[in-house]
């Protein structure tokens, strides 16, 4: 696996999971993986992002739009966490998903391999 072209992405329950992992600082994830997605759970879970090794990792956060119970606040959330860790220098963005509700869509899948790939020239 090459760590620089490579991400960790979680749905649900799997966002949630590599939240605690990163949060724990697990050195098999941060050995292999530079890029981190959590799509519609897990961003509550996330700490001390600011510390090494954490704070050169990338980190996404996607959210659906489609109203539920708590989605405000999921959405909220989110933008929350990005502007708090950005603060103290993390490269962590947010991203709401429109017409998308608790589901991993093909196009939010499209979009998340693209901002994997985003910061790699061709030949990396």
């Amino acid at each position: 696996i090459d760590s620089q072209k490579s991400a960790m992405v979680g749905f649900s329950n799997g966002a949630i999971a590599i939240a605690v992992l990163v949060s724990s600082h697990d050195e098999y994830i941060f050995d292999k993986f530079q890029s981190y997605c959590l799509v519609d759970q897990g961003m509550f879970h996330l700490t001390d992002l600011h510390k090494t090794p954490t704070k050169d990792r990338r980190f996404l956060i996607l959210v659906g739009d489609k109203k539920d119970y708590g989605r405000d606040l999921k959405i909220r959330g989110a933008k929350l966490i990005q502007d708090s860790f950005q603060l103290v220098g993390c490269r962590i963005e947010s991203r709401i998903l429109q017409n998308t509700g608790h589901e991993l869509t093909q196009s939010c899948k499209r979009d998340i391999g693209k901002w994997v790939f985003e910061n790699h020239k061709p030949n990396d």
